[in-house]
């Protein structure tokens, strides 16, 4: 990495996850973590799961601050900083395909819980005027958990075509 910057404002930048490592010339580990910490936020406002990733924030923000002030002493002291981005999606291979059926799985479980939210909340009210209020909630939620559905399908037929690797001889 051959960026020069300030690194008064690197500092400052690290402050906001992602930006940091963005501005040291990062932009594949800062753009995933940028991503990573306001879709959280996203996530939060949208399924009012505050209890449950406001943690997962904290985490975030101090991991993306951490990385960036290493990453500005390791360019200080002249130690070449690579743009590893945090999850290499080229990497995952028939051993890691466990993450696409947890990613579904949390789609259908995000979908199910601002469903289920949503239809609670129109049985309290009127259910004709608060249906047609929430109507954009509500086709959000079952758009959630389609995507839950196909990433699943796809998953379960990927996994029929991979051939086992082969085990190491003892």
């Amino acid at each position: 990495m051959n960026h020069s910057y300030k690194r008064g404002l690197a500092y400052l930048f690290s402050l906001i996850p992602g930006a940091g490592q963005m501005y040291i010339g990062l932009m594949n580990r800062g753009l995933q973590i940028m991503l990573f910490f306001w879709g959280t936020i996203a996530v939060i406002s949208f399924v009012n799961v505050l209890e449950a990733l406001g943690l997962l924030l904290v985490v975030l923000y101090f991991y993306s601050f951490f990385d960036a002030i290493n990453a500005i002493r390791k360019h200080k002291e002249g130690i070449p900083v690579e743009d590893h981005p945090i999850i290499n999606y080229n990497s995952l291979d028939a051993t890691k395909r466990i993450n696409k059926k947890i990613i579904g799985y949390v789609f259908i479980f995000l979908g199910a819980f601002k469903f289920l939210d949503e239809v609670m909340y129109l049985m309290k009210d009127y259910f004709i005027d608060s249906f047609y209020h929430n109507f954009d909630d509500i086709t959000v939620s079952i758009l959630l958990i389609l995507i839950g559905v196909v990433i699943l399908i796809r998953f379960n037929k990927n996994s029929k075509n991979v051939k086992q690797l082969p085990q190491p001889e003892e």
